[in-house]
């Protein structure tokens, strides 16, 4: 099993059962179609290359030359409204974890998450960066998992990469 997908995979059932229990007349996110949604790309992006996905909430993943994976990961929100809710519980769950969340203003809101795992027996980081989509309808999650002892270059390596980031409408899959 590629621990990345299953990683990816936990995050986005975080926050899609933070999203269900932000309120009570919000639906289950597998209501939500994924159809017509702005995702992330990359275009150009210098040393990585478009991967295929293995996963339904997975809008594109990504190979870096020196063999670091990220996928974005897709949360459907149905109300805007509920979007800061659900980043600021999502924050608190990374902290309550162990891990680092902060919000980096500069960026228009994007959270910033560090979170320890351990990978058969590998010390490991999980890399996040929770970005809303500019209509507030689904949070993109770009999403690495790298050794703790990269976890520094891992990081770098992701931001290089949300340099390059371009909102592409999705037509539906």
């Amino acid at each position: 099993m590629r621990w990345g997908v299953f990683l990816g995979t936990t995050v986005v059932g975080v926050a899609a059962g933070l999203l269900w229990r932000a309120g009570p007349d919000a639906p289950t996110p597998a209501a939500v179609p994924v159809v017509g949604h702005d995702v992330l790309e990359f275009p150009g992006a210098t040393g990585w290359r478009a991967a295929p996905c293995g996963e339904a909430s997975c809008t594109s993943e990504w190979l870096h030359g020196e063999g670091q994976r990220v996928q974005v990961l897709l949360v459907p929100v149905s109300e805007p409204h509920l979007l800061p809710a659900l980043a600021a519980r999502l924050q608190q769950q990374i902290r309550d974890e162990g891990g680092r969340a902060e919000r980096i203003v500069q960026a228009g809101g994007v959270i910033r998450m560090l979170r320890p795992a351990n990978l058969d027996g590998v010390e490991s980081v999980v890399i996040s960066y929770v970005i809303p989509a500019p209509d507030a309808r689904a949070l993109h999650i770009v999403n690495s998992t790298v050794p703790h002892a990269a976890q520094v270059r891992g990081d770098q390596r992701v931001v290089d990469l949300l340099a390059f980031a371009a909102w592409v409408k999705e037509p539906g899959r």
